[in-house]
């Protein structure tokens, strides 16, 4: 049990570390880890996935 909660902490960290890939202007870069709830890809973008997923060309 105690390994399954570093895992899941260490995974929510991963992915709290992947969505700061965040350029100057505010918004991801392509291939970048988004939450396709707060979708905030670059221009021409859409974040593709389910629930969570990477920025990808429309």
């Amino acid at each position: 049990m105690q390994k399954f909660m570093r895992l899941f902490f260490l995974g929510l960290f991963f992915i709290l570390f992947m969505t700061t890939q965040i350029k100057a202007d505010g918004c991801l870069t392509y291939d970048s880890l988004c939450s396709t709830m707060y979708d905030k890809c670059c221009t021409s973008m859409k974040c593709k996935g389910f629930f969570f997923g990477y920025c990808k060309s429309i």
